[in-house]
């Protein structure tokens, strides 16, 4: 019930990383009306992921998740596997007490 609401709260106060359009996002040309780019043009973004200029290569897109993507995607996971090991540490002290009843008796 509270991972909804911290959704929602993050989604309407989050605001999504522009994308570029193209990189590189100047256009290299020596003349005014040529344009001898040898970039690509980058996809469209989405509230998950962006794309920008790669810092090795700057004539390539590169994609990247939203911060707050990953933060809430860690969280997650490490919800999931404290549940995993909560469950799984109950019924291993559940089959310690079946095993010490029996033995009592």
């Amino acid at each position: 019930m509270l991972l909804p609401l911290i959704l929602l709260t993050l989604a309407v106060r989050s605001e999504a990383t522009p994308s570029v359009y193209a990189c590189p996002f100047v256009p290299l040309g020596i003349m005014p009306g040529i344009d001898f780019r040898m970039g690509e043009d980058c996809p469209r973004d989405s509230f998950l992921h962006y794309y920008a200029c790669c810092d090795d290569n700057p004539y390539q897109c590169c994609f990247h998740f939203e911060t707050w993507a990953i933060v809430m995607f860690a969280i997650i996971c490490i919800g999931a596997l404290a549940a995993i090991l909560f469950c799984s540490g109950r019924l291993l002290l559940q089959q310690r007490e079946r095993v010490v009843e029996r033995q009592m008796y």
